[in-house]
Formats: structure tokens, C-alpha cells, sequence
């Protein structure tokens, strides 16, 4: 998958099911961050903080999506590849000599996803949602084309299942492995 879409591969898909979602789309701002070539958004309620992971240690017989843990401030946080956690294949942030870490909060859930940067904070309503063309993977809400610039896409996760994803990773019965 490329960097970037044109606004001509967007538009050529919205006759194959990626229409404008009215009532739909984004109704809070986005925290938008690279992880490869991709530009993914969550929202902006769930983000925490963006910090830099000087030193983090890693668990012996982890699942592979749990990189380690870190030090947030005396608090232990999951560090967490986002690529392995949402499923999609080829996502994942690159080895930084100092990884940023996108620090999400919500509820009792605290975990930390390697990013490779942080694009923007992009408002409700300064673009346009399309949905996807199947429901093939759940955790992909829709793409968010930011206004006024027809190339940026950022493919809008799911709040919901991206938490219900790290809450099955968090309890994990080790009998049944």
C-alpha cells in the first residue's frame, strides 16, 4: 500500500461501496499518527498522552503484539505493536533508536502503541468519512480525507474494538494456549 492516496483512487472507490457515511462519521476530532506507510486515526478521547520510551523490558513469552513494558512516570505500561493487534499485515512502526510511544487511556485500560510519528489533531468535521467496501476487518471504522488536502487518508480505527482487542490481549488464560 502506498504513502499516500490520490484523490482519484479515492473517489473511483466510492462507486464500489465507499460512500459518504451521514450520521456516521467522525463525530470527534482524530488523533492522526503514521505506522509505516499508513496514516491511521483513533479518537482523540482515548489518546493520553505521546511520550518517548527511553528504556523498556521485554516479557518472556509474550504474546508477539506485547513488545514489553515501560516506565511512565513510575506506572509499568504495555508496549504494545499496533500492527499485530489490529491484524492488518505490513503494519508496523519501524525501529527507533527512541521509540514514540502513543500512550491510550480509557477506563481501567492503560497501554502504550509504538508509532512512528504523530501527523495531526484533526478536527471533527474538516473532511470527509467514507466507510470501507466490506466489513472484512471489523477494527477499520472508515477513511477520513482531510479537507483540502485530497491525498491525505487516514484510515479511522474503530474505538471500540480496537478496545475490546487489548482487553483479550490483557486476559489471557495461559491453560488454554
Amino acid at each position: 500500500m502506498s504513502a499516500r492516496f490520490s484523490t482519484e483512487s479515492v473517489d473511483s472507490k466510492a462507486g464500489y461501496g465507499m460512500v459518504p457515511a451521514p450520521g456516521a462519521g467522525v463525530e470527534h476530532s482524530l488523533c492522526a499518527f503514521w505506522l509505516g506507510n499508513r496514516c491511521f486515526g483513533v479518537d482523540v478521547g482515548m489518546v493520553g498522552e505521546i511520550v518517548t520510551a527511553e528504556a523498556s523490558i521485554t516479557i518472556p513469552m509474550a504474546r508477539p503484539a506485547l513488545r514489553g513494558l515501560f516506565n511512565l512516570r513510575g506506572t509499568p505500561v504495555p508496549l504494545m505493536q499496533l500492527g499485530d493487534v489490529i491484524g492488518i499485515e505490513g503494519v508496523s512502526a519501524k525501529e527507533n533508536a527512541v521509540p514514540i510511544v502513543l500512550v491510550i487511556r480509557s477506563r481501567d485500560l492503560l497501554v502504550g502503541i509504538l508509532i512512528d510519528r504523530m501527523e495531526a489533531v484533526l478536527a471533527a468535521g474538516s473532511g470527509r468519512f467514507s466507510t470501507p467496501e466490506s466489513d472484512e476487518n471489523p477494527i477499520i471504522r472508515g477513511f477520513f480525507e482531510v479537507a483540502g488536502t485530497p491525498t491525505r487518508v487516514v484510515t479511522v480505527l474503530d474505538h471500540a474494538v480496537l478496545l475490546e482487542r487489548f482487553d483479550q490481549l490483557r486476559y489471557v488464560d495461559s491453560r488454554a494456549e
